[in-house]
């Protein structure tokens, strides 16, 4: 006999065998996943500190080079700008000072910081800017200084470029 009630329905369970069996699953494994989506998040927060922790210690190790590459280029710059100027004429003492600092800078100092575009430049540019320099300033054609200003302009974005590239820290 039963023990309901007179006139009491029994319960039915609203859902069905196979929602209670999924449920029961998803409750026993809820705290499996909880802490291995917690796991992966603690390993995705460590290895992203530990990139920019590197690229911090990348920066400072690089800071005397770039430093250093900036100087000279910023010197090779404002050489190549004198040489280029209207009032700047080869044998005078201004001329004669700018191309020597240029040749000290092309021969040692910018070796040690320039990149291949630089160095491509800085030839082209020295080439010209001796040619000129044998010549009596008289016999200079004016499309040789109009070429000589090219050049150093095409040396001042090759430095910008190289300088750019320098503080690029990844590809």
């Amino acid at each position: 006999m039963s023990r309901l009630p007179t006139g009491a329905v029994p319960e039915q369970n609203p859902l069905s065998a196979t929602t209670v069996a999924i449920l029961g699953l998803v409750q026993g494994l809820l705290p499996a996943m909880t802490a291995i989506v917690g796991g992966l998040w603690v390993v995705t927060t460590y290895l992203e500190q530990k990139k920019q922790d590197d690229l911090a210690r990348i920066i400072e190790a690089r800071r005397p080079f770039i430093g250093e590459q900036l100087a000279r280029y910023m010197e090779t710059a404002k050489i190549a700008g004198l040489l280029v100027s209207s009032n700047q004429v080869p044998r005078s003492k201004d001329w004669s000072d700018a191309v020597r600092r240029f040749e000290e800078l092309y021969w040692t100092e910018l070796s040690l910081v320039e990149d291949d575009g630089v160095k491509g430049r800085m030839e082209e540019f020295a080439a010209l800017m001796r040619t000129i320099n044998r010549l009596d300033a008289a016999k200079v054609p004016d499309t040789d200084w109009e070429e000589l200003r090219q050049r150093s302009y095409r040396l001042a974005r090759a430095l910008h470029d190289s300088i750019e590239k320098s503080w690029k820290l990844t590809n």
